[in-house]
């Protein structure tokens, strides 16, 4: 997908996973069973490989933004899309779901793209 499409499908498909599942997401995160503590660091090593290959492709397309990190941008974009970060953002601080979509769509963009 051309860049800004690729980024739009993260914004939706995060957001519509987030709100169906982040009580759940909280859940596995704070778990003390040490067979779930090693299955969460592994999905969470895994969701950051996945980042790390996307963005890699912007950068191979010219379109990432290179003055931050490839490491920063993982982690950033890692973090972005966390369903903590939904649950902080929406049950927490207030914001509606369409502030989160529009909130995750800029910070994203912000912190990937080249200007």
């Amino acid at each position: 997908l051309p860049p800004r499409e690729a980024l739009e499908l993260l914004v939706v498909t995060t957001a519509a996973w987030n709100a169906g599942s982040h009580r759940l997401w909280r859940a596995w995160s704070r778990t003390s069973d040490d067979e779930l503590r090693r299955a969460w660091d592994g999905a969470m090593a895994r969701a950051r490989r996945e980042y790390r290959a996307w963005i890699d492709g912007l950068d191979r397309a010219g379109v990432r933004r290179d003055d931050v990190s490839i490491e920063e941008q993982v982690a950033g974009v890692w973090l972005l899309t966390m369903a903590e970060t939904y649950d902080q953002l929406v049950s927490v601080a207030g914001l509606t779901h369409d502030q989160y979509v529009s909130w995750l769509r800029r910070s994203l963009a912000e912190l990937v793209l080249a200007r």
